[in-house]
């Protein structure tokens, strides 16, 4: 069975410009909905808790509109454009351990990747987009 992570992204903690919506196999994580992903990355927990690592998996990115119930998380009006993303996220065995989804509103939306797998931005990354 599937647990759904509701992750709301901010910046500062104060205005919100991203939801994101990971479901997670159970039957390779259980336990997980006991961590706190407002404190711990899922990445993280993934390869810490289960020692899972993600290696690849598949990406679309498109373009969409805001509807009510993002537009109240997101504190905006209905139909402002967003960035819409799939993904699906494979460990080593090929195994789907992840879908997600996200909503990111398109004047907040920067993308770069490294291909490292691992989930996170290295130094390189971070200066490029800062840039």
């Amino acid at each position: 069975h599937p647990h759904q992570i509701l992750f709301p992204i901010t910046i500062d903690f104060r205005m919100p410009i991203a939801i994101q919506t990971s479901y997670i196999d159970m039957g390779h994580c259980p336990g997980i909905a006991d961590h706190d992903f407002d404190t711990e990355s899922l990445m993280h927990v993934m390869k810490g808790a289960y020692g899972i690592r993600i290696t690849g998996g598949m990406q679309r990115i498109s373009i969409t509109r805001v509807d009510e119930r993002e537009a109240r998380l997101l504190e905006v009006d209905r139909g402002t454009p967003a960035f819409f993303e799939q993904c699906f996220n494979q460990d080593e065995n090929h195994r789907t351990i992840e879908y997600c989804r996200s909503v990111t509103l398109a004047n907040h939306f920067q993308y770069a990747n490294d291909d490292t797998g691992d989930g996170v931005a290295n130094e390189k990354v971070q200066k490029w987009l800062r840039s």
